[in-house]
Formats: C-alpha cells, sequence, structure tokens
C-alpha cells in the first residue's frame, strides 16, 4: 500500500494485491502525478478476516472515547475493499459485540445500503477470529493516552490471531459512525455531562473572568484583552492561580482608560500593549510599591487583622494606583457604603 505522504483530502492510497512487473508499478504510480509516497506492508490476515476472493482488504475501524476516566467503544466496523468486474468498492458493515457481522453493508463511494458483497457473498452472522482480543488491547491503548478524548484504530488480526494496528487517527470516520446509527460521542447524555463539566462549570463558572481575555499556559497567563468598563484599572497578578506574565499587543484599545497599573509578575509586553488607550493615559509599574505589598502581607496572616488588610489594600490601590480619590475621600465614601 503506497500513501501519499503529506496527504490531502481527496488523496487516496495505491494498494497493490497481486505481483505485477516493474513497469506496471511504476505506471500505477505515475497516475498520481509528482508525489512522495509512505510504503506500507500488511501481514497476512487471518483466513476468518478473508471473505471472498473479491475482497482485496478487511480491517477493523473502532472508536473509542475517554469518558470520565474509561475507555469506551463509541463503534466498531469492518471496512472492505472489493474488486468485481473491474469495479472497486469500499464497504463497511457494523461489528457486533460477539465478534459477528451486521446484516447491512453500507456502499461508502456511493452510501447505499446492500445485503452481500458486489460478488454476491453475504457477511451476516460471520465471526471475526481474535476480535476479542483486538477490543481489549485498542482499550488498554486508549488509556495510555486519556488526553487524547476520541481516537479511531484500523486494526485487523494476523494469521496467527494476533491483533495488528496499521492506522491511528483522532476524530476520523464520524460521518460513517453516524450513517450506521451510532453517535460518535457516545450519546447525547454524555455530550451534555461533558459539556456541563469542561465547558459551562470549568470555564463559564469556576474559570470565567468576564473582564479579562487571556490565554492559559501550563505556568502563566498571557493577557490578550480588557473588555471590562473601567477607567482606571490594575492588571491582575494572577488568573485561575497562575502569574499573569505577559500583555499582547493593544490589549486596552477602545476603553477610553486613563490609568493603568502593571504588577511586578509582568516580564514581557508587547511594543503597542498600550496602543489605543487615551493620549493622556498614565501607566504605573507596581514594582514601585513592592513595600506596600510586603506589609499588606504581613497585616493579612495578624490574627484578626484580614478585614483590616483588605481595606488598607483598596484604600491603597484607590489612592496610590488609580488614583481615582485622596485617601480622606475614600474612608468617607466606605463609612457611606458601610
Amino acid at each position: 500500500m503506497l500513501r501519499p505522504l503529506g496527504a490531502e483530502d481527496g488523496d487516496s492510497t495505491l494498494t497493490f494485491q497481486k505481483p505485477l512487473t516493474r513497469g506496471e508499478i511504476l505506471k500505477e504510480i505515475s497516475n498520481f502525478g509528482e508525489k512522495n509516497f509512505i510504503c506500507d506492508e500488511f501481514a497476512k490476515p487471518h483466513e476468518s478476516w478473508q471473505f471472498a476472493p473479491s475482497v482485496s482488504f478487511a480491517a477493523a475501524n473502532i472508536m473509542t472515547f475517554i469518558y470520565d476516566g474509561r475507555a469506551e467503544i463509541v463503534s466498531a466496523r469492518l471496512e472492505l475493499s472489493t474488486e468485481c468486474d473491474g469495479t472497486v468498492s469500499r464497504l463497511s458493515v457494523e461489528i457486533n459485540d460477539d465478534g459477528t457481522l451486521a446484516e447491512q453493508i453500507l456502499g461508502l463511494s456511493k452510501t447505499e445500503w446492500r445485503e452481500t458483497l458486489p460478488c454476491g457473498t453475504p457477511l451476516a452472522g460471520k465471526r471475526l477470529y481474535g476480535y476479542q482480543k483486538i477490543i481489549e488491547r485498542v482499550l488498554a491503548m486508549a488509556l495510555k493516552a486519556p488526553e487524547l478524548k476520541s481516537l479511531t484504530w484500523k486494526i485487523y488480526a494476523d494469521e496467527a490471531g494476533e491483533p495488528l494496528l496499521f492506522s491511528l487517527s483522532p476524530y476520523d470516520g464520524l460521518e460513517e459512525c453516524q450513517l450506521h446509527g451510532r453517535h460518535p460521542y457516545c450519546g447525547k447524555e454524555k455530550v451534555k455531562a461533558l459539556l456541563d463539566k469542561y465547558l459551562i462549570n470549568s470555564f463559564y463558572y469556576e474559570r470565567a473572568s468576564w473582564e479579562w481575555d487571556f490565554w492559559e499556559f501550563k505556568s502563566f497567563v498571557t493577557l490578550c484583552g480588557y473588555r471590562g468598563g473601567e477607567k482606571s484599572i490594575m492588571v491582575p497578578e494572577e488568573l485561575n492561580g497562575k502569574p499573569v506574565s505577559v500583555i499582547r499587543s493593544r490589549a486596552f484599545a477602545g476603553r477610553g482608560i486613563k490609568r493603568i497599573a502593571i504588577p511586578p509578575t509582568v516580564k514581557i509586553t508587547a511594543d503597542d500593549a498600550f496602543a489605543g488607550c487615551a493620549p493622556d493615559c498614565e501607566i504605573t509599574m507596581m514594582s514601585r510599591f513592592a513595600l506596600y505589598k510586603k506589609i499588606y502581607r504581613v497585616i493579612k496572616k495578624l490574627p484578626f487583622c484580614r478585614t483590616t488588610a483588605i481595606f488598607l489594600k483598596e484604600c491603597w490601590m484607590e489612592t496610590m494606583v488609580k488614583k481615582t480619590s485622596s485617601p480622606f475621600q475614600y474612608l468617607v465614601k466606605r463609612i457611606k457604603k458601610a
């Protein structure tokens, strides 16, 4: 089997099922144009996988999905290539849990259902030798890479019945899976649970920051933009427990911001990070206020002083960083609020 190197959608493989002369092989390859190929050599499959003389290739296409720390089989189907009266057909038939084949065969070229192979051979009820061992092996391998939630394994049994994997890819064959009536992600209920866990709960509730757009990496956060309405702002030292280390270009553009305080955690700022701010925008580097931070941390740790420490921090932010009021004005405002 020859597969085009760096194949794009629409590129197909070239399979030689019988001995050919050098000239015949070169003629077949030349039909593909100027391409580089990867050559795969397949071991002979088990006799139970050789259904008819017209079948040139057969392999199980198994989709796995990781859910709640467990690997599950989404769908399992047998893919076949046949040649009958000079016509090559790609076919797909579901594999039952016990390794037997279903009644209906799906023709992938024309998306048609049939009960036999083009040569007339039925497949319903035929059993694939070594299928249970294949399933066990696939589930065990899927758990070795739980970050890859969905994988498609193309695998078959050799003459001794041992599983042989020859292709592995993410999200391959979703359309065929649905044509066979299978849900590509183990059903609507699990999709809902996944959305709740990874999107709704984890992002919108726990991880959301409605004021800041940011990229979260393994050990730091990159700030992409401010979406709040304040005119005097302080860039947070942390988002989701990770230090804000980078500010991207035009992160504050179009918000009419007058004052921006930058914490010492920020190590890199784009050259135009503050482009688009008000002409008289004041940029303050918080490293100047390291002493105030140390005092705040000390007071915060003292018994019964947490409220006092928070009050002093907010007062310091309003008067020293944002400069929106004097200490007296801030004190009056807090008394009125109380």
